[in-house]
């Protein structure tokens, strides 16, 4: 990974790491006259388990049976793919 630093390529990961940290921190730091709030939620352990945990064959037939049936927002569904 690299990045372009006043017109040189550097690849230097330390040196990459701060200009990315520096980029971001002007960019964010800049007021455009936009009054921005972020919320993030934070996951339960709960949620972390459920997100986490691996995905059963039964969970996979029941969403290729729901998706094959219903079309998305394109007009397509899974037919297709299994068409081709």
């Amino acid at each position: 990974m690299g990045v372009e630093i006043q017109g040189e390529w550097c690849e230097d990961p330390n040196i990459v790491k701060n200009e990315i940290k520096d980029f971001f921190r002007k960019r964010m730091s800049e007021s455009d006259g936009l009054d921005v709030k972020l919320y993030f939620l934070i996951l339960t352990l709960e949620d972390n388990r459920r997100l986490t945990e691996p995905i059963t064959e039964l969970e996979i037939k029941e969403l290729l049976a729901v998706c094959s049936k219903n079309h998305s927002l394109n007009g397509f569904n899974f037919r297709l793919i299994k068409k081709f």
